[in-house]
């Protein structure tokens, strides 16, 4: 049922960020309206981040995951009905609720997360890299999808599909809440919750030398994302110069490559360890977007992104797992939550500045550049974590 909810969560969440990032760029034409709007879906998780994943924490994972699904359905709706405005003024309440949908979904990221640890116990990496496969499935076939939808109906009927899908993945969390028994049909044992503490993130992450290096790499990752997600949409349309049906078709081509490197996660974890693996992939990620940028057309988008997606799935998914792994059982969530913060920190910083330098110097340089930075990625997490050998502190 978790894992069927993702899909469609997944599947929603794609297909929403295409479909109004398309529909505001051709209300406004600006770059900086892009930006904006990614602003937007950023900003609750660099503020809520810790608060959020120690309620996960503190409250039961399940009810509060199956909360945050129901409350982005009336979300997706007031979506689809602003989507009818043709007016330049008409992208401030799609800003608006695209912002209350960032909150709804940053409730329930850390829930999710700790609860796949909760539910797989010893076999963390297989279940991480089956989840991935349920985000990743979404991602090749949904944006293509929307994006066909989009340009054949336009973005209101898109939306109101995408609500479907967003309800139907509420009403399955809503029954994985209420249902608590294990295969065998025992009841599961109750989780004795910690106090909620909002603050504490930042320490345990801190004293963790595992964690520290997921988040130093967790930033530059997020100033990579941060300029690829406000820019990939006026970059495919003023420079590759496609249509939505491509741009719709080049964002799953990213889950391609994802696809095909996920059952690989526990192999590359055994045979490379965690730091190897997550190295070598963030570094590789980015060398791989580089024939897009220097040589822009609709094919070698797709060929890139394919080529992209296999490292960095292989890099995200252990890193993911080194932060389930050496955070402690009561405190998954905080670490999820903090971590994820700091990343969308570093995100939101990039797209501040993204959108406004593009304007300038167009898209292209402002890619080049961070996706350069990336390739530091890599390097910066082996030396910061000297190996893979479990590190106790901070764990108390």
């Amino acid at each position: 049922m978790l894992w069927s909810a993702n899909l469609l969560t997944s599947s929603a969440g794609w297909s929403t960020g295409l479909v109004v990032s398309i529909h505001v760029y051709s209300l406004t034409g600006s770059a900086t309206a892009a930006g904006v709007l990614l602003v937007a879906t950023t900003a609750p998780a660099v503020l809520l981040g810790g608060v959020t994943g120690a309620l996960a924490d503190r409250y039961d994972r399940r009810a509060t995951l199956a909360a945050a699904s129901a409350a982005r359905v009336p979300v997706l709706v007031g979506l689809a009905l602003a989507a009818g405005s043709t007016s330049a003024e008409g992208w401030w309440p799609v800003l608006v609720l695209v912002l209350v949908d960032a909150v709804a979904r940053q409730v329930g990221v850390p829930a999710e997360q700790g609860l796949v640890a909760d539910l797989a116990g010893p076999h963390l990496p297989a279940a991480a890299a089956a989840n991935s496969t349920a985000t990743n499935l979404a991602r090749l076939t949904a944006p293509a999808a929307a994006g066909f939808l989009y340009a054949a109906t336009g973005p209101s009927t898109t939306l109101w599909t995408l609500t479907v899908c967003q309800g139907i993945a509420a009403l399955l969390l809503a029954g994985l809440a209420l249902w608590r028994r294990d295969r065998r049909g025992v009841p599961e044992p109750t989780r004795s919750p910690p106090r909620w503490t909002p603050g504490v993130g930042i320490p345990l992450v801190w004293r963790n030398r595992h964690l520290r290096a997921v988040t130093v790499l967790y930033v530059l990752d997020g100033v990579k994302e941060g300029a690829l997600s406000s820019l990939f949409t006026p970059f495919m349309l003023s420079v590759v110069r496609v249509g939505p049906d491509w741009i719709g078709v080049t964002n799953g081509a990213f889950a391609v490559g994802a696809l095909l490197a996920a059952p690989w996660v526990p192999v590359a974890v055994r045979r490379c360890g965690r730091r190897r693996t997550v190295a070598v992939g963030a570094s590789c990620s980015a060398l791989a977007l580089l024939p897009l940028l220097l040589a822009p057309s609709g094919p070698t988008a797709v060929v890139a992104f394919v080529l992209a997606g296999a490292p960095f799935t292989l890099s995200w998914v252990v890193a993911g797992t080194t932060v389930l792994e050496h955070a402690p059982a009561a405190r998954r969530s905080t670490a999820v939550g903090t971590t994820g913060g700091v990343w969308a920190g570093a995100m939101l910083s990039s797209a501040l500045v993204s959108g406004p330098t593009a304007d300038v110097v167009g898209p292209t340089a402002v890619l080049l550049v961070v996706t350069l930075a990336h390739v530091a990625a890599g390097p910066a997490y082996l030396l910061l974590c000297p190996s893979d050998a479990p590190h106790t502190g901070g764990r108390r």
